[in-house]
């Protein structure tokens, strides 16, 4: 389970094996590497489908990890300060 309780995640933690890494944690590596993202982007994400990416930014938008901005027809997903 990912750790939005904390505010930490695997990622934050260091943890970078794809195979421990939760959804959630795979956006926000993602994040750390890419910067701000699309949710096109994030679907590039190699075992996410469309479905997956929105479940994960919805909870890590909920928990304050993303912030969604929209930008014309899309919306952007960035890293929330101080995450």
């Amino acid at each position: 389970m990912y750790a939005t309780d904390q505010k930490q995640t695997a990622s934050s933690r260091g943890e970078t094996d794809p195979a421990a890494m939760t959804n959630e944690d795979r956006v926000v590596q993602w994040l750390i590497e890419c910067g701000a993202s699309s949710l096109e982007d994030l679907t590039r994400l190699p075992g996410l489908d469309w479905v997956a990416v929105f479940s994960a930014v919805d909870r890590l938008n909920r928990a304050g990890f993303v912030v969604l901005k929209k930008h014309g027809a899309d919306y952007r997903v960035s890293l929330e300060k101080g995450t």
